[in-house]
């Protein structure tokens, strides 16, 4: 028990601290301009790599989710209402990775047309 209350005191210190929000600030102005390179008619090559480096975003904006949930425990992370929106940030882009990994992009821009 001891042992989990040291981790979770790490953890709380680690997303509190200046480097961490930093950190996930240059990911996110990254994602930005990552979204911006997408045009039409871009080549095969690009969008591909566009989507990799996408899908890897998502998985360090999991990472932050998770991390910020160990630190300050579930009630503390919702008092806080950026958790809350990051947090369906986070959920709806797990699910259109999972979806297009699963069904591929078509099937993910019919259920978009049809929504």
């Amino acid at each position: 028990m001891l042992f989990l209350c040291l981790c979770r005191r790490r953890l709380y210190y680690l997303v509190q601290g200046k480097k961490f929000e930093f950190a996930i600030m240059a990911v996110i102005i990254a994602n930005s301009a990552l979204m911006a390179t997408s045009f039409y008619g871009e080549p095969e090559d690009m969008r591909h790599a566009v989507e990799d480096l996408n899908y890897a975003l998502t998985c360090v904006y999991v990472v932050e989710l998770m991390l910020k949930v160990g630190g300050l425990g579930w009630t503390n992370y919702w008092k806080n209402n950026w958790n809350k929106f990051d947090f369906v940030l986070v959920l709806s882009s797990v699910v259109d990775m999972a979806i297009a990994l699963a069904l591929g992009k078509a099937a993910l821009r019919l259920m978009i047309i049809l929504a």
